[in-house]
């Protein structure tokens, strides 16, 4: 059986194609270098610069929000200020807040406003020491390299890790009656009310890299050799081909 964890990077990857980090607060760095245990968790192990191998960076100069949340097993209810909500009951009444309910193991919600993407320029060139290195026996074949990462300056991160849990939040403001806060407003602090189930809550954690892609050396897929061993038999039989430099899980 699948552990939350390894729902959560495969419910985000199958959304956004990026990977997602584990724990959702690591902080990672572009060029660092991992294996991606199961296919699915990125362990670091070391950096690119650590072997000689220098890159340059293209930062993303345009925030952009990553509002997502799995297809099942969430709901989430903005409590107004100045009412009663029976699915936000721990709330006061006359605070704001979000109540999120969970149904399934996995089930996750990611708020992350202003996030940048950074990325390594050239990434076919960076290719070319890295397989020199491949072929000197100095690079690992199950390493993968971070070459686009997401940054956020804030971000709201929630994940259940039982099959049922609920966490209920108030805003620690005051906020007009009649109106509502969002989950991941970076203006806006929250306290814990009430939690149930067991579910990972990152309330807005700061300058986290919660989000990546990856590069790395696969073996070559190159062209397909004919021999025919008996008369009026063919079979196809793949030829020895070089490793290439190749985005990973795309």
């Amino acid at each position: 059986m699948a552990s939350p964890a390894e729902l959560y990077i495969k419910g985000v990857r199958a959304k956004t194609k990026y990977y997602a980090a584990w724990l959702p607060n690591a902080i990672l760095k572009l060029g660092d270098i991992g294996i991606l245990e199961g296919g699915t968790y990125f362990i670091p192990q070391t950096n690119l610069m650590n072997l000689g191998v220098n890159f340059s960076v293209i930062q993303g100069d345009s925030p952009m929000s990553f509002d997502l949340q799995s297809d099942r097993g969430v709901q989430t209810t903005n409590k107004i200020a100045g009412s009663i909500d029976p699915k936000a009951p721990n709330i006061p009444q006359a605070q704001a807040g979000v109540a999120v309910d969970f149904s399934a193991t996995g089930a996750f919600i990611i708020k992350a406003p202003n996030t940048t993407q950074s990325i390594i320029s050239d990434i076919v060139s960076l290719g070319i020491p890295i397989l020199n290195l491949f072929k000197q026996g100095k690079w690992n074949k199950n390493w993968v390299v971070i070459d686009t990462l997401i940054t956020a300056p804030s971000a709201t991160i929630m994940i259940s890790e039982s099959s049922t849990g609920k966490i209920e939040l108030t805003a620690n403001a005051q906020i007009a009656a009649g109106k509502t806060v969002q989950l991941g407003d970076v203006n806006v602090d929250f306290g814990v009310s009430f939690t149930s189930g067991d579910v990972i809550n990152m309330n807005a954690v700061k300058d986290i890299t919660p989000l990546f892609k990856l590069f790395g050396v696969k073996p070559g897929a190159g062209p397909t050799g004919i021999i025919q061993p008996k008369k009026g038999m063919t079979i196809n039989k793949p030829e020895n081909t070089a490793p290439i430099w190749s985005r990973i899980g795309e």
